[in-house]
């Protein structure tokens, strides 16, 4: 299906079919086309985009919901209160929204989260504006989804569940195992398999005392992967949106770094990069992103 934008993002620029403003992109054709002719029952989201690459981010998601089974309307969502460092401060004023210019607008929200994991919420300078963002989405949207440190974030205000530093990163491809039917989970088996990358968890006690939330995937080895909460409101801590190349690209970003890493787990072909990868993560991933739109 297509997926339509009101701006011009630049990631856009790596997925198959895309419409982007008043024109559409995909590799072989670039040709006018009338946003007008968009369907009223065209759903619209909203993606907060908080990830340093904001372009690589963009595409990842834009090839994924051009997957999905129906048409969708994206708009990419910058944060007021943040000093953006790595990317160009123009391009977010004129092709990103604020959140109050299209909240009401919108039928579900996505917040993909930062890497600043390891950093306590308190310290975070824009989370009284992610914390207001959370609020109204919890209590106006059909439906929310937020991704890794987004959905640590999003826990933590509304639950007031906290996260736990890991001595050893969760890093590679995990096989999860389902414990609650859900709508989400919709024609999903045991065994579905995702990326991780991360070095935290959730504080155990705090999910075990909290009876709002629903933890309905775990991996095998009983770290959460997606949580339910009382608002219709989603929280998925893999990762995705991640195309086959990515935990590869961290590991080697991460090494050239001389930041200690180990080789990703269920990932390369017996665990040599140099023989390449073995898993294809996309069938569950376009499943969960096409169960949520139609939850929405």
């Amino acid at each position: 299906m297509t997926v339509y934008l009101c701006k011009k993002i630049n990631g856009a620029k790596f997925v198959d079919s895309c419409i982007i403003e008043n024109k559409i992109y995909n590799k072989k054709l670039y040709r006018k086309f009338s946003l007008d002719k968009i369907s009223p029952h065209c759903k619209t989201i909203g993606i907060l985009n908080l990830m340093p690459n904001k372009v690589e981010t963009e595409a990842h998601l834009l090839e994924l919901f051009s997957k999905m089974n129906e048409d969708i309307n994206i708009k990419f969502i910058r944060l007021k209160t943040h000093v953006y460092k790595n990317c160009n401060r123009l391009y977010l004023m004129k092709n990103y929204y604020t959140f109050d210019e299209v909240k009401y607008d919108l039928d579900g929200l996505i917040v993909i989260g930062a890497p600043i994991e390891k950093i306590d919420f308190k310290q975070v300078k824009y989370i009284d504006e992610l914390n207001y963002i959370f609020d109204y989405s919890i209590k106006n949207l059909k439906s929310m989804l937020s991704i890794c440190w987004g959905a640590q974030a999003c826990l933590n205000h509304i639950y007031g569940i906290n996260k736990e530093i890991l001595d050893k990163k969760i890093f590679g491809v995990y096989k999860h195992n389902i414990l609650c039917d859900d709508e989400i989970l919709k024609n999903i088996n045991n065994g579905f398999i995702c990326a991780h990358s991360r070095h935290t968890i959730l504080n155990r006690k705090d999910l075990k005392n909290c009876k709002s939330i629903k933890i309905l995937s775990t991996t095998d080895e009983g770290i959460e992967h997606i949580i339910k909460g009382k608002y219709n409101d989603y929280y998925i801590f893999g990762h995705h949106e991640y195309d086959k190349e990515c935990l590869k690209r961290e590991y080697i970003r991460d090494r050239n770094k001389k930041i200690y890493i180990y080789i990703p787990k269920n990932y390369f072909i017996e665990d040599d990069m140099n023989k390449g990868i073995s898993v294809d993560l996309m069938e569950h991933s376009i499943k969960i992103y096409n169960n949520w739109i139609n939850i929405i």
